[in-house]
């Protein structure tokens, strides 16, 4: 099981990545980045990816399976000029909603093999994505293997947050 977590990048996600990270039982101590810049969790069975743009955050972990994560704002481009640039073999793409789905897959594959972008770009992508649209954005969750994605709204997020934020303050400093 995989589980996105979304927010907005106004939120201090790096605390929110420590808090996700606590509520499944790992250390956040336990995260590091190897040295292709990818996160990595010092314990069997966690792993982490995560992602952001200038509207939304997400951050994937699993217990179960690596994982690679990305987002992207649908934004006008010309996406048939990059398109023929940097996957040519791609026939399945018919506009800006495709284009993107298609570059999402393509970065979080990447992401879950540990390689740059420009090793992936003119590959088949041959891991298993998963999409998710809110608010004019393309989330994509890359694995090597089906597996179900619990998506866990900004809302559910937030109250997580709170959650965990009241329950770090002393009774002292509640009011």
């Amino acid at each position: 099981m995989i589980y996105a977590y979304l927010t907005k990048p106004s939120k201090p996600w790096r605390k929110l990545c420590e808090i996700i990270l606590q509520n499944h039982h790992v250390d956040p101590h336990d995260l590091y980045k190897d040295s292709s810049g990818k996160p990595l969790i010092q314990k069997e069975n966690a792993f982490i990816s995560w992602a952001h743009s200038k509207a939304h955050v997400l951050i994937a972990l699993s217990e179960t399976h690596a994982v690679g994560a990305d987002c992207e704002d649908i934004r006008p481009i010309d996406h048939q000029a990059i398109q023929k640039r940097f996957f040519p073999n791609e026939v399945d793409i018919q506009g800006s909603v495709d284009f993107y789905k298609k570059w999402t897959e393509k970065e979080a594959t990447c992401k879950l093999k540990g390689i740059s972008i420009w090793q992936e770009m003119k590959l088949t992508t041959n891991a298993q994505c998963h999409h998710n649209i809110i608010d004019e954005t393309i989330f994509c969750i890359a694995t090597h293997s089906a597996t179900p994605i619990i998506w866990v709204s900004h809302y559910e997020t937030e109250k997580l947050l709170q959650k965990t934020a009241q329950t770090l303050l002393r009774p002292d400093q509640c009011r």
